[in-house]
Parts: structure tokens; sequence; C-alpha cells
């Protein structure tokens, strides 16, 4: 499943959301994902899994027509580890079970209207 398709699916689940809407969250949670790991932060979501980067111990190369060798500066690469009850998801054994836990389900609308602060009184907006 590429961004674009999964953007359709949550618009298929959740009519009452906009397309532009959608994307444009989903876009900003990606971001907020790549600056994360850009810093060096570690991303943890319950239930689904952790991002961290992993560091690759630097290389020496040799240039063969000089036969000096340079020293690369390590590398990163972005590392995922799969929560326990997402491992459990994807296993073959519970196949049948991963399949009736992935089916969609409606969010009512009163169950995400909410102002961005906590301690914020709930506001509705659907009448």
């Amino acid at each position: 499943m590429d961004k674009l398709q999964f953007i359709k699916r949550i618009v298929e689940m959740h009519p009452q959301l906009k397309a532009k809407e959608v994307e444009k969250t989903v876009r900003v949670i990606l971001d907020a994902l790549c600056c994360t790991l850009a810093k060096g932060g570690r991303i943890e979501i319950r239930g689904f899994g952790s991002f961290s980067l992993s560091q690759l111990p630097p290389k020496q190369k040799l240039i063969s027509k000089t036969g000096f060798k340079l020293k690369e500066s390590p590398r990163y690469i972005p590392h995922f580890k799969p929560a326990k009850e997402l491992r459990a998801r994807a296993c073959r054994a519970n196949e049948a079970e991963a399949i009736e836990k992935c089916q969609p389900q409606l969010i009512l609308p009163d169950r995400f209207d909410h102002n961005v602060a906590n301690d914020a009184e709930p506001v509705a907006i659907y009448a």
C-alpha cells in the first residue's frame, strides 16, 4: 500500500472527512516522523512499533589510481521494530484472527471532536 492508497482507504472508511484534509494530515504526520528521526530522536507508537536510527560504522574506501585510503563518516539508517501486537497480526498462524481484527471500524465524530489543548472543553463541530 502506498501513500495515495492509504489516503483513499481512510476517506472510504470515514466519508465525513474530505480527501484534501486527510492528505494534508498524512503529510504532516509523515513530515513530523521524518524530522524527529533526522534530529536523532526516537518515535514510539504503542501497538504499532518504534522507529529509531541505527549507526553503521565508518567505511574505508581505497582509491585505486592513487592508492589513498579515504575514511567515510558513520552513516545512519532508519530502523523499525514492530510491536508485539503488530507481529501477532502479521503472523501466519493468526491469519484468520488478524483479518477479523483488521476490519475497518467507523469512528464516530463525537470521539474525535476536541481542541488542540488537552485541558480545553470539547467543541461540537457537527450539529
